[in-house]
């Protein structure tokens, strides 16, 4: 119960966060966030006016040869149904796209999901969008995003390790209830016939246990965090980019803002899983660096394209 409160739920919670955070945003900031994502699947925008549409606007977007007609729904509590895909579908067919991506920060209603296939609609709600619009977002919005997650998640652990302490002594308590010596003694009606047993107080979870010494050790480096000067901020962030420039496939890296890491390579297998471990195990020794971002510089910057990732 403890790791469901306390990690398995972070992900979610930092998705409906971000979500709010897109639905305050600026409209124009967001679809530019949206079309910056697509962009790196291959979309880009046609040489087309946008036509807008009840309660977002529609894009004409280009892929290969195909045209994909983009309607964005920027509201976190709008739903998609199959009344709004039929009549995005009608909008397919006027722009003279082949298919389309109906995109919402909301919810999609599940008797939409066979109108849209039959119809070559691509339906993206705001979980799924946002692990993907996630290393665009400003560091500022980022950081909002972060601070509210921390604290949530400090919330629920500490609800996990209550909930978890409360069900070990109910257990514990339980047992000793239904034990045979207590049987036995109320049986005979003698309490005295039965064997002496000690009193103990019911022993904490394992898993409780490694929770609350996680609270402790993460409390006492934010504390350390909090109690450096901006100055010694600036020291620490230096010192972890001359780090990473020492990994084998780096040239150098510096810090673009106080969040994001810039890696300029001098060699890559254009996979850049192994790449990411290596800069993040570095920067996870350091508290404040451990959620940092990082911009991944191609090799041939005539060519080719900008890559992120993301330290967790």
């Amino acid at each position: 119960m403890g790791f469901w409160f306390g990690v398995h739920r972070r992900r979610r919670v930092e998705a409906e966060a971000g979500i709010h955070a897109l639905a305050n945003m600026k409209w124009r900031d967001c679809i530019r966030l949206i079309l910056e994502v697509l962009g790196r699947d291959g979309y880009k925008e046609a040489p087309a006016p946008q036509q807008s549409g009840d309660g977002g606007t529609e894009f004409l977007l280009l892929r290969g040869d195909q045209r994909v007609l983009l309607g964005f729904k920027l509201g976190s509590t709008y739903h998609i149904s199959d009344a709004s895909v039929s009549e995005f579908a009608k909008g397919i067919e006027i722009q003279g796209a082949t298919t389309g991506i109906l995109l919402t920060l909301g919810s999609i209603e599940s008797s939409a999901l066979n109108i849209a296939k039959r119809n070559s609609v691509e339906l993206i709600d705001g979980a799924t969008i946002w692990p993907k619009v996630r290393p665009f977002v400003p560091a500022n919005v980022l950081d909002h995003v972060r601070l509210q997650v921390a604290t949530q998640t400090r919330n629920g652990l500490w609800i996990g390790f209550a909930s978890s302490l409360l069900l070990g002594m109910g257990t514990f308590l339980f047992a000793s209830h239904m034990s045979p010596e207590a049987d036995v003694a109320t049986a005979s009606g003698t309490v005295a016939a039965a064997p002496a047993r000690r009193t103990t107080a019911a022993p904490l979870p394992v898993d409780a246990i490694a929770i609350k010494k996680s609270i402790a050790a993460a409390q006492a480096k934010r504390a350390e965090v909090a109690s450096l000067t901006p100055s010694q901020l600036v020291d620490r962030r230096t010192k972890a980019a001359s780090e990473v420039s020492t990994i084998a496939q780096v040239a150098y890296a510096h810090w673009q803002t106080e969040s994001t890491l810039e890696l300029k390579l001098k060699q890559s297998d254009g996979v850049d899983g192994s790449l990411i471990s290596e800069v993040c195990r570095i920067l996870t020794q350091y508290d404040e660096l451990r959620l940092s971002r990082l911009q991944i510089d191609p090799l041939d910057t005539a060519t080719g394209s900008v890559r992120w990732g993301q330290c967790q």
